[in-house]
């Protein structure tokens, strides 16, 4: 437990440092990222040490860490199960069954930049995709997915979970093992963790198949950007 405490201890020391650089730096998109990691770090802290008094987040803060986390659109079982494996407490969906209609009211009426919980936008037609969310402050083409999104996004959530500080911890290493199901060529040796094996085979499916997918976003992504207004590239465009 000691090492572990040491080790979270670190990292949130390096997020305060990212986050005082990137708010120095002006970049808001920085700041908000850097202070997202540090309260998972903050709430790791808090579990090594049985600590269960710290404030309970709103179920759509705590939604909006586990995208934070997570790096790519997901859908609210994905979300679920990293906010159980890295928070130790379950996400409740009915409270979020209207999110996406919340955010598009908060950012209709916000007077200042902020990051918002939005679909992820079918790369065909912009309009928004049912049971995927994202995060606003992601680029374009991030949230947008094609007919081969599905597989990339998800073989680089597993890579960011697997290298996350936390992936040792057994409820992670839990959902990785599940996640690894779906990913061929993991092996496990002495010489190799289980999270170190996993973001391995993810990685090299991931470098076959990211720059056909990559180079499908870019062009709808462009595309998007000469036909939608700035609230449809964040919320999509209606549906005919």
């Amino acid at each position: 437990m000691r090492q572990a405490l040491a080790a979270l201890e670190r990292e949130m020391e390096q997020l305060r440092n990212d986050a005082r650089a990137a708010h120095e730096d002006g970049d808001h998109a920085a700041v908000r990222t850097a202070c997202e990691q540090l309260r998972l770090a903050e709430n790791a802290w808090y579990t090594q040490i049985g600590h269960t008094a710290q404030p309970q987040l709103p179920s759509k803060e705590r939604m909006r860490l586990a995208l934070a986390l997570l790096g790519v659109p997901a859908s609210p079982r994905e979300i679920q199960q990293v906010a159980r494996a890295f928070t130790g407490k379950d996400l409740p969906w009915a409270p979020l069954a209207s999110v996406r209609r919340d955010e598009q009211r908060r950012y209709n009426t916000s007077t200042s930049a902020a990051s918002y919980i939005c679909p992820a936008l079918n790369a065909d037609d912009f309009t928004p995709l049912r049971g995927l969310y994202a995060l606003s402050e992601w680029p374009l083409e991030r949230r947008l997915r094609t007919s081969t999104s599905a597989r990339v996004d998800f073989l680089t959530m597993v890579t960011r979970l697997a290298s996350h500080h936390q992936s040792s911890s057994p409820p992670v290493q839990e959902l990785l093992r599940r996640l690894a199901d779906h990913i061929p060529g993991v092996e496990v040796s002495m010489n190799a963790s289980i999270p170190t094996a996993i973001a391995r085979a993810a990685e090299t499916e991931l470098h076959i198949i990211t720059s056909d997918d990559r180079a499908r976003r870019a062009t709808a992504a462009r595309t998007a950007r000469r036909q939608l207004d700035p609230v449809q590239q964040i919320f999509g465009a209606p549906r005919n």
